[in-house]
């Protein structure tokens, strides 16, 4: 606190990243780790099992295990998501006994790489997701409350299927953004009130829903319950099997288990790397005599079981 300097209470506090409303804690003193801890429980008494700690990296990593160490021995099975938007990821992760991390490298490889037609991008985020995956359990998102809506990131709302394919393939764990799920829009500022677009309020029915926004409802539907039938997607191994700047496919494996997804951007036709066995779950392809085919601007999903 500096009493030379008039605030709202006759003086002022240090602030987080400048922002007034946010008030700097000092994570040194016992009771601000007792205070958290004390929050935490009240919604843990509630039935809440999970807790997003904003600005994790921000946050010494000491406070975070005490913390984790207290909040898990009231509820063993606690998920701990830490929003780290830079930094070591894995070094994070495990200095704070945090059960997951934000993944944001991830988060801009799939948009950046649909469009620029370019899944190099991607597939360099994806092998060190790979790497990411040995260490901690990621957290993969294509929009939160602090970006600017995928539908709109995206230069063509037809990779908006493209980028949904990756996110419930891959492994960790996948989070959607409340209305995302039906396709809604809105860009984030930098400047005060910048959020107000990317946070609207949404209509309370699928009946309610405008344009192509019961379409994406609904792949979202398909492409949740294809996840939850897949549990072992969470944990699976990762490999990229074809790659070209506008396709690109990738299996997940774990014991007996395979999926695998093939991404098409370009104007003409893929051939899909398939092992035998596979059946299409999720897409659009073309089986032909000696080859399954992806159409233009095409995706397909492919699993064992």
């Amino acid at each position: 606190m500096d009493f030379d300097r008039p605030g709202h209470d006759g003086f002022s506090y240090a602030n987080f990243e400048g922002h007034g409303q946010l008030v700097k804690l000092r994570h040194a003193n016992a009771q601000v780790l007792d205070w958290a801890v004390d929050v935490a429980t009240y919604w843990l008494d509630r039935g809440v099992d999970a807790l997003r700690l904003d600005a994790a990296y921000a946050i010494p990593a000491g406070f975070l295990a005490s913390f984790e160490k207290r909040v898990r021995a009231a509820r063993p099975d606690l998920l701990l998501i830490g929003e780290v938007i830079h930094g070591d990821y894995a070094a994070i992760a495990k200095a704070s006994r945090l059960t997951s991390v934000t993944q944001y490298e991830l988060w801009k490889a799939i948009w950046s790489s649909l469009n620029e037609h370019n899944f190099y991008e991607l597939a360099h985020a994806l092998e060190r997701h790979i790497d990411f995956c040995t260490h901690f359990v990621p957290w993969n998102f294509v929009g939160n409350h602090d970006t600017t809506r995928i539908a709109s990131k995206l230069r063509e709302r037809r990779h908006l299927p493209h980028a949904l394919a990756i996110l419930f393939t891959i492994p960790g764990i996948p989070a959607v953004y409340a209305g995302d799920e039906q396709g809604a829009e809105g860009r984030k500022y930098d400047r005060a009130g910048g959020d107000a677009e990317i946070r609207r309020p949404l209509p309370h029915h699928p009946a309610d829903l405008v344009g192509d926004s019961l379409r994406i409802w609904q792949m979202h539907r398909e492409l949740i319950a294809l996840r939850r039938a897949r549990p072992w997607l969470v944990d699976g191994v990762l490999k990229v099997t074809q790659l070209s700047k506008r396709s690109i496919a990738y299996e997940v494996r774990a014991q007996k288990n395979l999926l695998v997804t093939v991404l098409n951007t370009g104007e003409r036709s893929v051939s899909c790397p398939l092992p035998p066995g596979l059946v299409l779950v999720a897409g659009h392809a073309v089986s032909k005599l000696k080859a399954t085919e992806l159409p233009a601007q095409g995706w397909g999903i492919w699993s064992s079981a």
